[in-house]
This record gives C-alpha cells, sequence and structure tokens, in this order.
C-alpha cells in the first residue's frame, strides 16, 4: 500500500487535502491502483457530502490547467448533456450562442454507452482536428465565439486516469464521481455559466425524473459552490431528438437547423437552453432575436467558420456525399394504428453496433451510419408505412439487423398522446 494512502478508507470527513492528495497522487503514480480501486469501492458505498463532492471536483481541475478568459467582457458559457439518441443539440447551440455575443469553449466527448458523442460527429468533417493545443482553443474562441474540441491531457488528467479504472472496474454509476468528472471538465474550460440538459426517459441515463432531478441538484451545487452559475433543464429522451441519429447525418441535420430547417422538437430544445443560458447572464430573453440569428445566416457562419479554424471544410463534407449510401434496413409498421412508444436505448445500441458508437462495435467509428426517423410518438401510421430507417457503409451489418430493429416500437390501436419535451 501507497505510503500516502493510509488511513484514508477510515476518514470520516474529506477535506481538499485529502482529495487533493488522492487525485494528484494516482497521476503522478504515488497512488497504486489497486488502493484508488479500494476508494473507488468505499466510495460507492459510502457516498459523498456536496461540500465533499464540490471539493473533489476542485482537486479534479487542480490536476491539470484551468483555461483563463478573464480579459474577456462577454459571458463564458458552455451547456452538457448528459447524452442520448439523436442529441446534436451542442452543434446548433454552441453557434447560435457565439453569434448572440457569447463566447463558448465546448469540451466534448466521444460515445459512451448507447449514447452518441459529439466529437465522432465533428470527426466526419473532412480535416476537423478535434484536439488542440490550449493556446490554439483559446485563441478561437476569442476570435470566432466558440470552439468545440475533445478533452486534451493537459485539461483534468486526473479525471481521465480515474474514470478509466472506474470504466475497468464496471464502477461507473456512483453520483459524486459522476457529477466530478462532468463538472470538473466544465469549470476548466473557464466558464462563468452553464446549463445542464439532464436527459430522462428509455433512452437517458437517468430514466427516471427522480435520477435526473437528484443528479441535476448535485451538479448544480458543485458548479456553484465553484464559482459557476447553472441553471438545469430536465428534457425528454423517450425517443430519438430530431429526425436523424448517428454520425454525419446529425452534422447535416445540424447545418439545416442552422439554416432555419431544423426539426420542431430539436429546435425548442435548443431555444429553451438558449433561454436558460441567456437569463443567467441577461435580464431579458429575446427568442426573435435567436431565430434572426439563425434566419440571417449568422449562426451557421459561426459554425462554418469554427469548422475552418479547426482545418475542416463543410465543401468537403458535402462533396462525401454522406446521404448517398446504399446499404438500409427499413422498420415498418405491422398494423394501423399510432405510435405508442420507443425502446430508445436499444435503439442506441442497434446503431452503435452499426458504427456510430464503441457498444458492440470493435470496427470504429462509420461516419456514414445512421438512422432516418419517420414517425414520432402518437404519430398515425398504416401497416407497411415506413417507421425508421437504418443504414450504415457495411451491408452485411445491415442484413443482421432485421430481428433486433423490428422489436423497438409499439403501435396502439388507440390515438395516443404527444411525448412531453421539456419537464424542467
Amino acid at each position: 500500500m501507497s505510503s500516502l494512502f493510509p488511513n484514508i478508507l477510515s476518514k470520516g470527513k474529506y477535506t481538499y487535502s485529502d482529495f487533493k492528495m488522492l487525485t494528484s497522487g494516482y497521476v503522478s503514480g504515488d497512488i497504486q491502483e489497486s488502493d484508488m480501486e479500494d476508494w473507488i469501492k468505499h466510495i460507492f458505498k459510502r457516498g459523498m457530502s456536496t461540500k465533499e463532492s464540490a471539493l473533489y471536483t476542485k482537486s479534479i481541475i487542480k490536476s491539470g490547467q484551468k483555461i483563463d478568459f478573464s480579459e474577456l467582457d462577454a459571458p463564458i458559457v458552455d451547456k452538457h448533456s448528459t447524452g442520448g439518441v439523436g442529441d446534436k443539440v451542442s452543434l446548433i447551440l454552441g453557434p447560435l450562442l457565439a453569434a448572440y455575443g457569447y463566447h463558448v469553449p465546448m469540451i466534448v466527448g466521444t460515445s459512451l454507452g448507447h449514447t452518441g458523442g459529439t466529437l465522432d460527429k465533428l470527426c466526419s468533417i473532412p480535416g476537423y482536428r478535434p484536439y488542440l493545443e490550449l493556446d490554439e482553443f483559446k485563441n478561437i474562441v476569442k476570435e470566432i465565439g466558440i470552439s468545440i474540441m475533445g478533452q486534451t491531457k493537459e485539461i483534468c488528467p486526473a479525471d481521465r486516469k480515474i474514470y478509466e479504472l472506474r470504466d475497468r472496474m464496471n464502477m461507473i454509476d456512483s453520483y459524486p464521481l459522476i457529477c466530478g468528472s462532468i463538472m470538473s471538465k466544465k469549470i476548466a474550460e473557464g466558464i462563468d455559466s452553464l446549463v445542464l440538459d439532464i436527459k430522462t426517459g428509455n433512452g437517458a441515463f437517468m430514466h427516471s425524473m427522480d435520477m435526473a432531478i437528484n443528479l441535476g441538484n448535485l451538479l448544480k451545487k458543485i458548479g456553484e459552490l465553484n464559482g459557476v452559475k447553472v441553471h438545469v433543464a430536465i428534457t425528454d429522451m423517450n425517443q430519438p431528438l430530431g429526425i436523424y441519429s448517428g454520425i454525419a447525418c446529425e452534422v447535416q441535420e445540424s447545418i439545416n437547423a442552422l439554416n432555419g430547417n431544423g426539426d420542431s422538437d430539436l429546435m425548442d430544445v435548443v431555444y429553451h437552453l438558449a433561454k436558460s443560458i441567456i437569463l443567467l447572464n441577461d435580464e431579458e430573453f429575446d427568442k426573435e432575436k435567436l431565430e434572426e440569428l439563425i434566419n440571417s445566416g449568422k449562426a451557421f457562419n459561426k459554425f462554418n467558420n469554427m469548422v475552418e479554424a479547426h482545418g475542416g471544410s463543410l465543401d468537403e463534407f458535402h462533396n462525401k456525399n454522406y446521404h448517398s449510401v446504399k446499404p438500409t434496413h427499413v422498420v415498418r409498421a405491422h398494423e394501423n394504428g399510432f405510435v405508442k412508444s420507443y425502446s430508445t436505448k436499444t435503439i442506441g445500441e442497434v446503431l452503435s453496433s452499426i458504427g456510430s458508437g464503441t457498444l458492440g462495435n470493435k470496427d470504429g467509428i462509420d461516419d456514414w451510419s445512421g438512422l432516418k426517423v419517420y414517425k414520432k410518438i402518437a404519430d398515425k401510421v398504416s401497416e407497411g408505412d415506413p417507421v425508421l430507417e437504418f443504414y450504415c457503409s457495411s451491408e452485411e451489418k445491415i442484413n443482421n439487423l432485421s430481428k433486433e430493429a423490428n422489436k423497438i416500437f409499439e403501435i396502439s390501436e388507440r390515438a395516443t398522446k404527444k411525448q412531453k419535451l421539456i419537464y424542467q
């Protein structure tokens, strides 16, 4: 056992010094992996107080660099989603907030479990550099208003190492450790305000409202104890968000939305989150101003400028003709009626298996993989109508979908209620 580790498991209350010893010691190698495993198991049983969770988060931030935007006079903001299927909101909301006059340093992840990864989607744009030096990232945020990249070794290295260990131990599901992982990366971006989009429903990690509320409250308190204003939104994930789910198709749908052609459900979430972050910084909210930023092309220009600053090209993206992918599997209605429900987590797992994630997929991300949703909950269908359409670049994977893909929605003879979209 490491000389730094004795007595840590018997602590009544943890101090910042305790957490700093743990996180810095594990990063440096002074604390052995077996000792950290014991501590993680201990936290799973013991939990942490809100104050301890905030101090743990602070220690994670201090294990690396925190970006400083203090020279900017506009709000420094970000959004975090707990993940879902078809959740491309960041690709629309970020440029919109930048066009509004805010600065958006956004550090995002790759796919996790059945949920899609924002970074994977951006990497379908030819030339897009997903990882930048911190100075370049900061300069793009200052000059353009937004930069979206993945977590680098300078940002919260303790989080990266501890998360990898938790993943190997199959011990991800601990509220204080989840919150520390999420909030440390966001706070390290140098933001002053954050909107949290907590997804709930059968396609979310927080599948019940109680789980979503508890997670949101803890995240909010941790952020506030570390000097960041936080608003918690709870939105639905009982069906895919928008029309498309996958990789390049979500980028294309985001481009469409930034040009005024967004799905109504998707844009309702975007505007709700935009309102939440704006009211953290301004006294009034003007939806018409946001709509004008989209209709005028200003929000799209922010996205295009960011892509170019990262080395990407939307012209080359369009030349890829991702929409022309051939192998498809159409799931049709087996009777007349109304769409009653979706098994959204299963949809995400199927998408991942054909290339939109790493769950059940050892072949890497397939930029061509995706899903088109023809019918939403409460929509009327006739027998034989297309409901969902899966596609990817592998004919073999598409051909193997039939059994699983045909069991992911229910049809009711009677009319059903439209799914609520925004809960809080």
